[in-house]
């Protein structure tokens, strides 16, 4: 370490080394006395007043080690480096505190994401559904050839899959076998690919397979069983029956197509069984029943005949649920 002496102290330490040189040649004694310089002054009545003197190189070493000693760091004085342990506490627990403000916010940030990306899917099927219905003049079936236990080699093909030329997956309906069953061996490599649009990116399944097929979180409106028996069914996606927009008379913007169908077991977009009539309220129905259901917070998305993405809330009226189901029921189309 380095100390510069200032001006003044270096002027004043000369002018102390000078005096004590000159002071013989004033007329006055020195004597020496082990290391210093003893002197005697004459003074008015014979008196004499004695002062010592350190020699010139024993002065300037005592000014140096005092400066030095000044700025030099004390030896048992430690350096301290890092945090002492309440130190660590404080900032630990101020982290937590943050992270649990923070967390909630990003979460409701990123459901608010996936949300609009479950509706632009629907939107997209919903402009896949009217560009069929304006090639061929009617929605797809529902379903083709519903199976039962009393008849297990029915075909049971669903209108996602008739939907595929219209989502640019032309390729890929070029490989199905139509004329077999949906779970055929030859239609199996075809039917265990994911399509994207057929999956709620909320949905606790993601892109896993279903039985070895491609999920789907989306059923067709089959009708609905809150308000009578849904027979015949009531709702404009049949079973081996088109449905034109001319046989929707209580309008297609009062009318569901498609809604969220998250999680079913059977729930595959070659699988004609992605077809349901409304019995629940919304998120309500039992795990084997397919219903409009979905893992969005406050209720569920659908698809209106229009076009229209539509978000259903748990609280919405039953009565006016039901009426959304119908095609013809001449039901209220104001909700209450």
């Amino acid at each position: 370490m380095t100390c510069l002496i200032g001006r003044q102290e270096r002027e004043g330490l000369g002018r102390q080394v000078r005096e004590s040189e000159d002071l013989p040649a004033r007329g006055m004694r020195a004597s020496s006395r082990g290391r210093g310089r003893v002197v005697s002054f004459a003074l008015k009545g014979g008196s004499q007043m004695r002062r010592s003197f350190k020699p010139k190189c024993w002065l300037l070493h005592g000014v140096r080690s005092c400066l030095l000693d000044r700025c030099r760091p004390a030896a048992h004085q430690p350096l301290s480096i890092g945090f002492s342990l309440v130190e660590l506490l404080v900032a630990v627990t101020l982290i937590g505190i943050l992270l649990g403000l923070l967390l909630p916010a990003i979460q409701a940030a990123r459901e608010v994401a996936r949300k609009t990306q479950c509706q632009n899917h629907l939107h997209e099927i919903g402009i896949a559904l009217l560009a069929y219905h304006n090639d061929l003049q009617a929605f797809p079936t529902g379903c083709v050839e519903w199976r039962s236990p009393a008849n297990p080699t029915q075909r049971q093909l669903a209108w996602s899959a008739f939907l595929l030329p219209y989502l640019d997956e032309q390729p890929l309906f070029d490989s199905l076998e139509l004329s077999t069953p949906f779970d055929s061996p030859a239609n199996s490599s075809a039917a265990s690919r994911v399509i994207p649009v057929f999956v709620c990116p909320t949905g606790a399944r993601g892109t896993q397979l279903e039985s070895g097929r491609g999920p789907c979180d989306y059923g067709g409106i089959y009708g609905e069983r809150i308000q009578s028996p849904n027979y015949p069914p009531k709702g404009p996606m049949l079973i081996d029956e088109l449905v034109r927009l001319s046989q929707i008379t209580d309008g297609s913007s009062h009318t569901l197509l498609v809604a969220e169908d998250s999680g079913f077991v059977d729930g595959q977009w070659i699988n004609g069984r992605n077809i349901f009539d409304q019995a629940f309220a919304i998120n309500t129905s039992p795990a084997f029943e397919n219903d409009i259901r979905s893992e969005h917070p406050g209720g569920a998305l659908s698809l209106l005949a229009d076009g229209r993405v539509k978000f259903l809330t748990e609280n919405i009226d039953l009565t006016f649920l039901a009426g959304l189901c119908t095609r013809a029921g001449a039901e209220s189309t104001h909700e209450r």
